[in-house]
């Protein structure tokens, strides 16, 4: 007799267990979407504090890049030794060390005459030479730059700071990363519309936004 009652309650299992997934569905597909809802809310918390985390070191980078150019062009003795063509290994070694470029063209008859440079990955391109503002952000042949100016007589210098790089061709070496902490930046991208987590400068110039 038990065995019969054993053998009753098991053909009756997948009965029961179809009336419980019946009465129950309703619960179960709110108890996954608030799982899902969970895990995506966690998941884009995580990335917006990686996103404000990251511009936060960007905002200063461009801020110490601003501190080094103004140090630069009031480096008088720095400006003579660089302008008499005879620059030593100490003035240009510590320019060629920095993050930033710097260059310093002499207008000459409106010709503007490259004088020197600390890097040759990139150049300032004309709108840049010739442009009004003296702070602001540009797309150049590998990247895009944050670069500042400066006009003294017939001097122009000129600093680029790299942002993020857009090489035409990649490879192991060469990545459109940012150029600072490149391994948590790859998720984040880039805009000259003031759209997302805004850059400035020091002078409240607007310069890009990060997404």
């Amino acid at each position: 007799m038990k065995e019969n009652k054993l053998f009753k309650n098991l053909l009756q299992l997948p009965v029961l267990r179809n009336r419980f997934l019946k009465n129950n569905i309703y619960l179960l597909l709110a108890s996954f979407l608030l799982f899902s809802i969970s895990v995506f809310t966690s998941q884009s918390q995580n990335a917006q504090a990686e996103l404000n985390k990251f511009s936060a070191g960007l905002q200063q980078n461009i801020y110490n890049a601003e501190a080094g150019f103004n140090s630069f062009v009031s480096n008088k003795p720095l400006i003579a030794t660089l302008l008499s063509g005879m620059p030593n290994d100490n003035s240009v070694g510590s320019l060629v060390s920095e993050q930033q470029y710097y260059f310093i063209y002499k207008n000459t008859e409106g010709f503007n005459r490259l004088i020197f440079w600390s890097t040759q990955k990139v150049l300032p391109d004309s709108a840049v030479i010739n442009s009004p503002a003296e702070k602001g952000f540009v797309q150049l042949s590998n990247g895009g730059y944050f670069f500042q100016k400066k006009l003294s007589g017939d001097q122009n210098f000129i600093a680029l700071l790299p942002v993020k790089w857009n090489y035409i061709v990649t490879n192991n070496y060469l990545k459109n990363d940012f150029a600072i902490s490149p391994e948590t930046s790859r998720n984040f991208g880039i805009s000259t519309a003031n759209n997302g987590i805004s850059i400035y400068a020091k002078n409240k110039t607007f310069l890009f936004s990060l997404q």
